[in-house]
């Protein structure tokens, strides 16, 4: 049941790209039936250079200025192994994207390999002449974050005037050329609490998607307290995920829920190195030092199941 529940949700992204159902038919049967790991999604960080300045930014402590960032052919190659192993889905993320003169070209060469792909961005540079080359290159999601749908807060936290305004902006324009957008935001305890209408009608209405960002503490570190979620704030994620147009960060594979970093999941960073996710820096290994094969050994002992340390309870992702 989780399973279909997974499909028919997804259903509209998945079909933007209809060359990879029997991919996923692959996976389901080779998860299920051979109990086999199937490495679903790739976020791919092509750069760390960005304009905002984040309170939550997860890349900052990666980001090395005597490191140079991976160029397109090295990426191509990378994503050619990580094909073999199941992946369908390319998130590509920063820093921002933007920021790299030769986005268009990656955006090409991926939807060229046949994967879903997905682009998260700031939006401060995108326009409709940018979205609609990327949407004929091959791009099939729009991913913007709001730390608030209060335009002040979001701009505070973010260290970047008018950027509520150009993330607005970008989800209308997205969606008037048929794009798929998704709308991350992290799962604050004080968010989760909030009156949620509005947003839930903006996104209702403009016929996309919010993500709830599960607080996962950068490096097991807290960082503040008051952002951890309680058991009663996981189970109110629990409920909005029955709405149609709700998910989380962790329902994003066949598996269903839990935590998916470094099984399903894995995060490349711009200079090769490869972690479960962006926000837990235990660098499993380097793709050009060690190899994927070695890397994806290694990462089978790994389990973060517990790495958002929920408040009052033991919960396990």
């Amino acid at each position: 049941m989780r399973d279909l529940c997974f499909l028919l949700k997804y259903f509209r992204i998945i079909h933007s790209r209809p060359s990879v159902f029997p991919i996923l038919l692959k996976n389901y049967y080779l998860k299920k039936i051979k109990r086999r790991r199937i490495l679903s999604i790739v976020d791919l960080a092509v750069t760390y250079r960005c304009q905002a300045g984040c309170q939550r930014c997860s890349c900052r402590p990666l980001f090395n200025e005597s490191s140079d960032e991976i160029p397109a052919k090295d990426i191509i190659s990378f994503l050619s192994e990580i094909k073999k192993e199941g992946c369908f889905f390319v998130n590509i993320t920063g820093g921002e994207p933007l920021m790299r003169s030769d986005i268009g070209d990656i955006i090409d060469s991926i939807s060229k390999m046949n994967f879903i792909v997905s682009l998260s961005t700031n939006a401060m540079l995108m326009n409709k002449s940018l979205l609609e080359s990327f949407r004929k290159k091959g791009l099939n999601v729009i991913q913007v974050s709001l730390d608030s749908f209060d335009r002040r807060e979001h701009d505070a936290r973010r260290c970047l005037p008018g950027n509520y305004d150009k993330v607005i902006e970008t989800v209308h324009k997205a969606r008037s050329l048929g794009m798929n957008v998704l709308i991350n935001m992290v799962a604050t305890h004080d968010l989760i609490n909030s009156d949620l209408t509005a947003l839930f009608n903006f996104v209702k209405k403009n016929r996309c998607f919010v993500s709830f960002l599960l607080p996962v503490p950068i490096n097991h570190d807290i960082e503040d307290e008051k952002d951890q979620l309680t058991c009663d704030d996981f189970k109110k994620i629990e409920n909005f995920r029955r709405l149609s147009f709700v998910t989380t960060d962790t329902e994003t594979s066949i598996d269903g829920a839990g935590c998916p970093g470094g099984r399903g999941r894995i995060y490349f960073n711009p200079y090769g190195d490869i972690y479960p996710c962006p926000f837990i820096h235990e660098k499993i290994g380097n793709f050009f030092l060690d190899g994927l094969d070695h890397i994806l050994k290694k990462a089978e002992g790994l389990n973060y199941s517990r790495c958002i340390g929920l408040k009052g309870c033991d919960y396990e992702r």
